[in-house]
């Protein structure tokens, strides 16, 4: 591709870089033209976790600010195809060489940088068919209506044809239906997990990364904020899950990781909750350690029952030993009344 206009402006005035018709006192797109105009060979340092995410806090904002000004660039993301899969993997590499142009960062972070371009895209067609198709009935409004700075006209044709499909219509009843449904929210705005993984990981005296269930816990709830009722009823629940543990391993992280997946189920396939995107099972767990999570609720339920079982014999033994006390006690008594008789 050649060097197209970053903000995807048909006019090609920068001005108008992801521009949109928006409400008085409401934000508009952020425009990210500090990062437009940084000097040319000037990179941004991009610090990465172990697992490829980008973890600091000013430096992550940047690069994210970015990834959802490329997603919005209809050179970078055209609008034509249905999903991201569809997309030709020579504009998801024209995409990376844009990021690797305003930052430094390691190939391994490529996978999280494009699943955060399909995310910002994702959420473009989101605004575009609030703004644009969802307001108007007929299609000659929606099409006299649309931003052109935003779009071309022809990929703009494209969204409505696929909007208008009636299979599409029914997938995105049903989408909206379950995300009805959902009660359960983080609190963590645009910080990601990576970047609220690191600074509890620099707070801890031994420099330990959180597991799951801390990290559950603060990042559903705000400061000054209660948390909603059910992810509440959730961390009561592990919570009292793991006080059930002997006390020895209520610190253990694998014993934590069954008490988590036992209460909030297993993480569907290629994800972690709590890690965010661009990290697998494997690549936490190891291959063991995936065997041992999906076998995790049986094996936490097996410790419980072996806990609860110690605890009765123990039980039954202070019994037997009160009983013998009362036995001898019994048998002194008998022997001193013998003796009176005598």
């Amino acid at each position: 591709m050649s060097n197209p206009n970053v903000c995807g402006s048909t006019s090609g005035n920068d001005n108008t870089c992801g521009s949109g018709k928006r409400g008085r006192g409401q934000r508009g797109r952020t425009k990210a033209h500090d990062i437009i105009n940084m000097p040319d060979g000037e990179r941004i340092q991009i610090e990465v976790n172990e697992w490829g995410q980008p973890c600091e806090g000013e430096s992550t904002a940047k690069l994210t600010t970015w990834i959802g000004t490329l997603a919005r660039n209809h050179l970078y993301c055209p609008l034509t195809y249905p999903k991201w899969t569809n997309i030709p993997q020579s504009y998801k590499e024209d995409c990376w060489k844009a990021i690797t142009a305003k930052f430094i960062i390691p190939e391994v972070s490529k996978t999280w940088c494009l699943d955060r371009l399909a995310k910002r895209l994702k959420d473009h067609k989101c605004d575009l068919k609030a703004e644009y198709y969802s307001k108007y009935d007929s299609p000659s409004d929606r099409r006299k209506n649309i931003d052109l700075q935003l779009i071309p006209l022809e990929q703009w044709d494209a969204l409505l044809k696929l909007w208008d499909d009636k299979k599409h219509k029914e997938l995105s009843d049903r989408n909206k239906k379950n995300k009805s449904k959902q009660k359960m929210r983080h609190r963590m705005g645009r910080t990601s997990y990576a970047v609220i993984r690191e600074k509890l990981r620099n707070e801890d005296p031994e420099k330990k990364l959180p597991n799951r269930i801390k990290m559950f816990d603060f990042t559903h709830k705000r400061p000054g904020c209660s948390m909603d009722d059910e992810s509440a009823e959730k961390l009561e629940k592990m919570q009292r899950e793991l006080s059930l543990q002997p006390e020895e391993m209520q610190q253990d992280n694998d014993v934590i990781d069954e008490t988590f997946t036992k209460v909030m189920g297993r993480d569907r396939r290629g994800y972690v909750r709590m890690f965010g995107p661009g990290v697998t099972p494997k690549q936490v767990f190891g291959l063991e350690g995936l065997r041992a999570q999906r076998q995790g609720q049986h094996i936490s339920e097996l410790r419980l029952e072996n806990s609860q079982l110690k605890e009765q014999i123990s039980q039954q033994g202070v019994e037997m030993n009160e009983m013998k006390s009362q036995i001898a006690m019994l048998m002194l008594f008998m022997t001193s009344f013998q003796s009176s008789q005598g």
